[in-house]
């Protein structure tokens, strides 16, 4: 669902928290692997995507 709506190029997207989690736990759904949990204040979310599909979702503290 996701990975049809991706291009070629980067993408950089904000959300608020209530969105987020919903679109990590699709992805953890379609069997990306998931590194980390949490959507505080000032964290990010790097999705690592090969042109096919989303191959990690790995969440990087605000605080690193």
């Amino acid at each position: 669902l996701l990975t049809e709506q991706i291009g070629p190029e980067p993408v950089v997207a904000c959300s608020h928290g209530d969105i987020i989690p919903e679109v990590i736990d699709l992805l953890a759904r379609e069997g990306v692997p998931i590194h980390g949990r949490g959507c505080e204040k000032g964290a990010v979310w790097h999705l690592v995507h090969n042109g096919g599909a989303f191959t990690s979702a790995t969440r990087w503290s605000p605080t690193t």
